[in-house]
C-alpha cells in the first residue's frame, strides 16, 4: 500500500482510469517493454543461475500476494482502488481492466496498491467520497492495513508446513533448540589458551566453572564474559569426563573486553525427520511463534546503541574486511535453515594482550580471521542488516547448497520477518495506517461521535519523512555492504 504520495505522473501515451489507450501505439511499446523484461529473466538465469531465477520469482511472488492481500480486502469493503502496479518508477507495461489498472514498472524495489482517499491531505471527486479508504467503518480499514502482513504470516505458515511433511527438517522442527545441535572441539590452534589447556580434538565441553552449558553458543556467551580470567572447564573426551583449568585470552569487541578461547568446532544438527500432518499442524504453529519471537527480539535489539555502533563499523571496515577475506581462506556463516548442519566456526582474531597476538596469528593463518561464527564474532552477525540484493545471494547460496528444502526455509523465515516489521506503528509503514485507524476509533468514541473522526495526517508529515530518510540510509549502507563485503555461504 501506498502512503503520503501524490499520483505518479503519467508517460505521455499512458491513460488512466476512465480514458482510452491509443492501441496502435502505446499498446505496442507496453509489449515490447514486457518483451525485454522476460529477455532480462533469460539473461538473469544465464548470469545468476537456475537457484538465483528461483530467488528472484520467489521474492516477486511474496511481494504480489502481500499487495493482493491488500487488494482483496479493498475490494470486498467497496474502496475504489485504481492502480496495482509491480516495482516503482516508469511503466513497463500495463492493461486498464474497469477501473483499475494493472501493470509493472521499472524498479524492482516493491510494489504498490492505490487505493483512493488513503488520508484527509487527498483531494477526492465528490461522487467517489464514499467508495474512500478515510470513509469506510473502522474494521475494514483496519481490514485493509493488516492484509498485507497477514499475507505474509499465511505464506509462512503454508511453507512451515511443506518443510515439516514432505522436506523434513533437523530434529523435526524450523527451529530446532540449540541444545539438541552436536557440537565437538574440531581443531585446537597453537600459542591459544585451549592448546596450553591441554583441550584435545573431540572434546566437548559440558561445564565452566560448574555451571552447565548445552550447546555451542552457551559455551561461547560465557568465555564472553570472562577475558584474561582463569576458568574451569568439565569436558567428555571419549566417553569420560575430564577437568581442566584454562586462562583465557581476550579481545576488544565494541569496546568491550570478551574471552578467547582459541578453537574451531563443528557443529552437526540433528538428523533430518519429517512430521506427520497431523502432528505437522500444531508444529507448524509452535515454530511460526518462534521465529516470531525471536524475529520481534531481533527487531529491539537491532537499535541498540551496541548493534548501531557495530553496524556502523562493519560499513565502514567493509572493503578492508573483504580484502581480509580474500588473503586468507575464509569460513563460512551458519545457515540457520532446514536441512543444513552448521558449519565449523572459530574463535576470532583480535586480541589485546601479546599472548593472545600469538593466538590471534594462528588463527588468522588457519581461518581467515574473523568470519566465522563463535563466541565473539556472532555479536557482529547479530547486528547485521542485509539488503535485498543481500537477500537474494544469501537465498541462491542457500539454494545451491541446501537445495530446495533450504530455500524454503529462507522464504519462510524472510515472510515472518517482514510481516513484523511492517507493522511498525508509524508511517510509511502497514502498522502506522493501523494506528491511525485505533486513534480515530478511539476519538469517536471518546468524543461520542455519530460521524466519521479524520487524524489530521499532516502532522504525522515530518515524522514519517525522518523515518524514509533512515530506511534511505539502511537500504543504501546495507547494499554498500553486501556489494563489498558480502556474506558467504558454502
Amino acid at each position: 500500500m501506498t502512503d503520503l504520495e501524490e499520483p505518479t505522473p503519467r508517460d505521455p501515451g499512458d491513460s488512466g482510469p476512465g480514458t482510452e489507450r491509443s492501441d496502435d501505439r502505446v499498446g505496442t511499446q507496453g509489449w515490447v517493454r514486457l518483451g525485454l523484461l522476460l529477455l532480462a529473466l533469460v539473461v538473469l538465469t544465464e548470469v545468476a543461475g537456475p537457484w538465483g531465477l528461483v530467488m528472484v520469482l520467489g521474492l516477486v511472488v511474496m511481494i504480489f500476494l502481500h499487495e493482493l492481500g491488500h487488494f482483496i480486502m479493498a475490494k470486498r469493503a467497496g474502496m475504489k482502488v485504481t492502480e496495482f502496479f509491480l516495482g516503482f518508477g516508469p511503466r513497463l507495461w500495463s492493461v486498464q481492466k474497469g477501473e483499475t489498472e494493472y501493470g509493472i514498472k521499472a524498479i524492482p524495489a516493491g510494489a504498490y496498491v492505490r487505493i483512493i482517499g488513503m488520508h484527509n491531505l487527498e483531494e477526492v471527486a465528490p461522487e467517489d467520497e464514499d467508495r474512500t479508504y478515510r470513509e469506510k467503518p473502522f474494521w475494514q480499514r483496519f481490514g485493509v492495513a493488516v492484509a498485507g502482513s497477514t499475507m505474509h504470516f499465511l505464506q509462512a505458515l503454508i511453507l512451515i508446513f511443506i518443510i515439516l511433511v514432505f522436506t523434513g527438517t533437523p530434529g523435526g522442527t524450523l527451529m530446532p533448540p540449540t541444545s539438541s545441535v552436536a557440537w565437538s572441539v574440531q581443531k585446537v590452534y597453537d600459542s591459544c589458551p585451549a592448546k596450553a589447556a591441554g583441550i584435545h580434538e573431540g572434546d566437548h565441553v559440558v561445564a565452566i566453572d560448574g555451571q552447565k552449558v548445552t550447546s555451542w553458543d552457551d559455551t561461547a556467551t560465557v568465555l564472553q564474559d570472562h577475558p584474561n580470567e582463569t576458568i574451569h572447564m568439565t569436558v567428555v573426551r571419549d566417553g569420560k569426563l575430564v577437568h581442566t583449568t584454562v586462562r583465557l585470552g581476550s579481545r576488544t569487541v565494541d569496546g568491550k573486553q570478551v574471552g578467547m578461547l582459541g578453537v574451531q568446532v563443528q557443529q552437526k544438527s540433528p538428523p533430518v525427520e519429517r512430521v506427520g500432518v497431523l502432528s505437522a499442524i500444531p508444529q507448524t504453529f509452535h515454530d511460526f511463534a518462534t521465529v516470531a519471537g525471536a524475529s520481534v527480539e531481533g527487531l529491539m535489539r537491532l537499535f541498540t546503541p551496541s548493534h548501531l555502533r557495530s553496524y556502523g563499523r562493519q560499513v565502514a571496515n567493509a572493503q578492508r574486511d573483504a580484502q581480509s577475506q580474500s588473503t586468507t581462506p575464509a569460513t563460512t556463516t551458519p545457515a540457520t535453515t532446514p536441512g543444513t548442519s552448521t558449519p565449523p566456526s572459530t574463535t576470532p582474531a583480535t586480541p589485546d594482550s601479546s599472548s593472545s597476538k600469538a593466538c590471534a596469528a594462528a588463527l588468522a593463518a588457519g581461518t581467515g580471521g574473523s568470519r566465522g561464527s563463535s563466541d565473539t564474532s556472532s555479536l557482529d552477525q547479530q547486528s547485521r542488516l542485509t539488503s535485498i540484493y543481500g537477500i537474494f545471494q544469501l537465498g541462491k547460496g542457500v539454494g545451491q547448497t541446501g537445495g530446495i528444502a533450504a530455500l524454503l526455509g529462507i522464504f519462510a523465515l524472510i515472510n515472518i520477518f517482514i510481516g513484523i516489521f511492517n507493522l511498525l506503528p508509524t508511517l510509511p509503514f502497514d502498522g502506522g495506517h493501523v494506528v491511525i485507524a485505533v486513534y480515530e476509533k478511539f476519538q469517536e468514541w471518546r468524543l461520542h461521535l455519530r460521524t466519521r473522526y479524520l487524524m489530521d495526517v499532516k502532522r504525522l508529515l515530518p515524522l514519517t519523512y525522518g523515518v524514509i530518510m533512515v530506511l534511505g540510509l539502511i537500504f543504501v549502507s546495507s547494499l554498500y555492504l553486501d556489494i563489498v563485503n558480502p556474506i558467504s555461504v558454502k
